[in-house]
């Protein structure tokens, strides 16, 4: 019965179809009971800086404020911060981001 509540709980708390599987969840769960499969084997975010315009837009999205810089400024992603959730490579609209 445990395990009938607690998959109608997990079920009930995780929207699949807004879930990016950034990871995000499984990082803060003061208890480890959420596992991230992808753990350890996540790509970083690298922004080409010749291309970045500075429009702020991946700073804004980022869900970990992994990105930084000053509008109209080549921004840098921070290493240490970047679970490679991928949510910047798609908004940035000149595809000034890829995979390290």
């Amino acid at each position: 019965t445990v395990r009938v509540y607690t998959q109608s709980y997990v079920e009930a708390v995780i929207d699949y179809k807004k879930c990016i599987v950034c990871g995000l969840c499984a990082t803060v769960c003061p208890t480890k009971a959420i596992i991230d499969p992808l753990a350890g084997k996540r790509k970083k975010a690298f922004i080409l800086e010749d291309k970045c315009v500075g429009c702020m837009i991946c700073l804004k999205n980022c869900p970990v404020q992994g990105i930084e810089g000053e509008l109209k400024k080549p921004h840098k992603v921070d290493m240490e911060k970047c679970i490679g959730c991928e949510v910047c490579i798609q908004k940035c609209p000149v595809k000034a981001i890829q995979w390290r």
